[in-house]
């Protein structure tokens, strides 16, 4: 009886290691940002960075932006960046994602796209009342990298 509790701790532990490696890197907030649209509905901008050092001057930084729309929804751009402390870096991959709140919108479509230093997201989230489009929102969003491993 022992041994089967102890093999059943042992696996407890084991899946518990697994599943805080399957969540992703953890970020820190850097910066947020709010702003106003026409209609008043506020928008914010927060930056997030998680950083994985390797040997040397050479170590992959991550990042992501969320683009905040009200209470309703957010649009994330995720980059991550190969960086040569203090001689060079590049965008090596980007992807986007969403977290709707409001069940009256939905994200409709959705690219990203790296180049030189910068993840850059375009999505498309539209509003439906009784099956129809009522409202669309183009986010743009983007995460840049310099040689030093800031974010912006």
């Amino acid at each position: 009886m022992k041994k089967l509790l102890a093999v059943v701790l042992v696996l407890c532990v084991a899946m518990g290691g697994f599943a805080a490696l399957a969540q992703g890197p953890e970020y820190e907030m850097i910066s947020r940002t709010r702003e106003y649209l026409a209609d008043g509905t506020p928008v914010t901008v927060t930056l997030y960075a998680s950083t994985v050092r390797t040997r040397g001057g050479s170590y992959t930084q991550t990042g992501k932006k969320d683009y905040t729309y009200g209470s309703d929804w957010i649009f994330t751009v995720y980059g991550t960046f190969q960086v040569n402390q203090g001689s060079s870096v590049s965008c090596t991959a980007s992807s986007y994602g969403t977290s709707i709140s409001n069940t009256s919108w939905r994200c409709t479509g959705g690219s990203a796209t790296h180049s030189g230093a910068t993840a850059t997201a375009r999505g498309t989230m539209s509003r439906y009342r009784l099956g129809s489009v009522t409202q669309t929102e183009y986010p743009l969003v983007s995460v840049s990298c310099d040689k030093y491993g800031n974010l912006s």
